[in-house]
């Protein structure tokens, strides 16, 4: 399952409140299963290591959360035409 939209923010704005360690690990555990999330986090691994510059850890978690957003639909779009009719037995 991969990490929601919801938790991806909240990375995001601990990340640039300077902070966003302790939560990064905290999700990363919950979804092993997130390939996206996983190298995201071995980037931000490798720059604490490094001592490089956080920007480009930033960029790659507003990108993720970018190419995570939904959209809604309604009316025609909807994938039953009438939720009213049902098939009868």
């Amino acid at each position: 399952m991969n990490a929601g939209r919801s938790v991806l923010q909240e990375i995001v704005d601990e990340f640039r409140a300077g902070g966003g360690s302790d939560t990064f690990k905290k999700y990363v555990k919950r979804y092993p299963h997130d390939t996206q999330l996983q190298e995201v986090y071995q980037r931000f691994l490798k720059s604490l290591e490094s001592g490089a510059g956080r920007d480009a850890v930033e960029k790659s978690l507003t990108n993720l959360l970018k190419s995570r957003r939904t959209e809604s639909c309604g009316g025609r779009d909807l994938a039953l035409k009438d939720r009213r009719k049902f098939k009868k037995d």
